[in-house]
């Protein structure tokens, strides 16, 4: 067997074994438990989807960030492209002049 899957059925016994003694040591009776137990399963198979949402929440103000960035970054590079263009064309004009 490989190590994964050694980890994993370890960690499937692991959470059966606690789950079971969770259910026997708990402090309110089994219908409010199971309720619980209920509530928290949904809880956790809801999870990835609000995880995934985030994710891309995260991921669209990124990229909006990096619009604005970029569309920034491109003004200042077209400005010191004409402050180049302007100074190249007096520096030639100068010299002619002379």
């Amino acid at each position: 067997m490989s190590v994964p899957n050694d980890y994993l059925k370890g960690a499937a016994v692991g959470f059966v074994t606690s789950f079971t003694i969770g259910l026997f040591i708990s402090p309110v009776d089994g219908n409010t438990a199971r309720l619980q137990t209920v509530e928290k399963t949904k809880l956790f198979f809801n999870y990835p989807s609000k995880f995934v949402s985030a994710v891309r929440g995260r991921k669209q103000k990124l990229h909006e960030f990096g619009r604005g960035r970029l569309e920034s970054l491109q003004r200042e590079a077209a400005s010191l492209k004409e402050e180049a263009e302007l100074s190249a064309a007096n520096d030639y004009y100068n010299k002619e002049k002379r």
